[in-house]
């Protein structure tokens, strides 16, 4: 076995994983009816947390924790599987009406993703309304000067930032929480326990798809991000009652553990992660998601090197400073700004943004020509074409 090998393929993997989770989040959104959107988007974390729960539970030492090839081949099977289901999709119909303005593969994709109960012309009319943000070109650096120029475009990159930094003990829960457990717990115990809030946490996953499309967005990301970080409140109280009592207190971890695992199951990890894509237009989405996940790798990258340091040092106070106070004021931001985005067309939540920061001047003085291609016109070229028919009846 070549160790080299193993390394270019975990660059690899991280490269493709990181590209094709941000386009899946934007690719469901934009080809699920809106009464099915947060369903959607969910059952991509479900099948998240199932890959979890399989690797966790294939990497334990009684299983194939000790041999890496069988550990590693195993992914390839879904892989494949996946891949040749993806081949024969469409391409989302609000790029294909908003980006390529070709209404007939539009309504060609309507009907092959939202079958016959809905009717085409009428969605791509909804889908028209994202539209009226302008159509004028940007390349990607103007493209960012415009988004963090524009208070109704900032907002959204904030508001995923926000959200996903009450998630951000993930990674380093599921990748060192045998290893925390170790210091209270035998080694085989600790993997136990660290499998059993994975379990946790897919089941609750599996909850979650029943309950987004009965509560809030809203809601549900606030209260459950209470709980999130209450969970590791309790970790640091019940480990400093294990460290000076010892006995059952350490417990009370695997229960914080847990705690965190249903929260983040539930809804907080799936809406956070597409929560953007429901606050932003057709044209910058992708962009402004990308930006918000890139910033947020990064973020992710430098506490997740921390954590082991600083737990090392400092012990489970450390979490303190890593994730329960950045956590606090993302909380307290969302509380404030958080739209509901439940059973709302891109275009209405994007309008009541608009209303809460005000004038988007900003727009005016980013298109070359403020005349014809202003953002914030109420003509674009998705009611017009060049020979001034309109794309839709």
């Amino acid at each position: 076995m070549l160790p080299e090998l193993f390394f270019i393929a975990r660059i690899s993997s991280s490269i493709a994983g990181g590209l094709s989770f941000g386009t899946l989040i934007i690719f469901l959104q934009e080809t699920t009816p809106t009464n099915l959107r947060g369903v959607a988007s969910f059952l991509a974390e479900v099948t998240f947390l199932l890959c979890t729960v399989v690797g966790m539970g294939a990497g334990m030492d009684r299983v194939f924790g000790r041999n890496l090839i069988a550990l590693t081949g195993l992914a390839i099977i879904p892989g494949v599987i996946c891949v040749g289901t993806i081949l024969p999709l469409h391409e989302t119909p609000k790029y294909l009406l908003l980006g390529r303005h070709d209404e007939e593969a539009a309504r060609e994709a309507v009907e092959f993703y939202y079958g016959d109960e809905y009717d085409a012309d009428e969605v791509l009319k909804e889908i028209q309304k994202e539209g009226l943000d302008g159509d004028e070109k940007f390349n990607f650096y103007r493209g960012i000067r415009l988004i963090f120029s524009e208070p109704y475009l900032r907002m959204p990159y904030l508001i995923g930032l926000a959200s996903l930094q009450l998630v951000m003990g993930l990674f380093p829960i599921i990748y060192l929480s045998t290893n925390f457990l170790e210091e209270m717990f035998e080694p085989a115990t600790a993997q136990l326990a660290s499998f059993g809030f994975i379990l946790v946490q897919f089941g609750a996953g599996i909850c979650g798809t029943f309950v987004v499309s009965r509560c809030g967005r809203r809601p549900l990301l606030l209260g459950l991000g209470a709980m999130n970080i209450s969970s590791f409140i309790l970790y640091i109280l019940f480990e400093r009652l294990s460290s000076y009592y010892g006995g059952p207190w350490g417990y009370g971890c695997i229960l914080a553990l847990c705690i965190f695992g249903f929260s983040y199951g539930l809804g907080l990890g799936p809406i956070s992660c597409f929560i953007t894509s429901e606050l932003v237009v057709q044209r910058y989405r992708s962009l402004v998601q990308s930006m918000m996940y890139v910033t947020n790798t990064l973020i992710s990258l430098v506490v997740s090197y921390l954590v082991l340091p600083a737990y090392t040092h400092f012990g489970c106070l450390s979490f303190l400073v890593l994730f329960v106070i950045p956590s606090l004021f993302a909380f307290a931001y969302l509380y404030i700004n958080l739209p509901e985005t439940k059973d709302r067309e891109i275009h209405e939540i994007v309008g009541e943004l608009k209303e809460r920061v005000g004038c988007c001047t900003a727009s005016r003085s980013f298109s070359e020509s403020s005349s014809t291609n202003n953002i914030t016109s109420e003509e674009t070229p998705l009611t017009k074409q060049k020979t001034g028919q309109s794309l839709l009846p």
